[in-house]
């Protein structure tokens, strides 16, 4: 069982169940779920772009909290942004790549930030 509140996402190496109901809602109901499937050739094709020693210096501890920050956030607007055109086929099928793209770039540095905190 997990527990979510606003703005929390999560990001799963392992297969994630297709569905799942909240327990609990909050007081005006809202509650809203997304998953995007990433193969491992997205993901390392966006690790592999990452401008310079981005991966290094986050390991090291040398990004402001603020990218991480800019990070999250901008993963929330690129996912509103493809929940806006899912009823555009078209759009969609061009569009969802770049969004995905630009996804897995925020998630990953996510990704490298909290492992480089554990393993410490």
């Amino acid at each position: 069982m997990l527990d979510y509140v606003a703005g929390q996402y999560s990001v799963s190496a392992i297969d994630t169940p297709s569905s799942g109901y909240a327990l609990a809602l909050s007081e005006k109901d809202d509650f809203l779920a997304l998953s995007v499937r990433f193969t491992l050739d997205e993901v390392i094709s966006v690790v592999l772009d990452m401008d310079g020693d981005l991966p290094e210096q986050i390991i090291g501890g040398k990004i402001a909290d603020s990218l991480m920050e800019s990070a999250d956030r901008n993963l929330f607007d690129a996912a509103a942004r493809l929940l806006a055109i899912l009823d555009e086929p078209v759009q969609l099928a061009y569009m969802s790549r770049h969004i995905k793209r630009e996804m897995s770039h925020n998630s990953s540095v996510r990704i490298i930030y909290m492992h480089s905190l554990s393993s410490f």
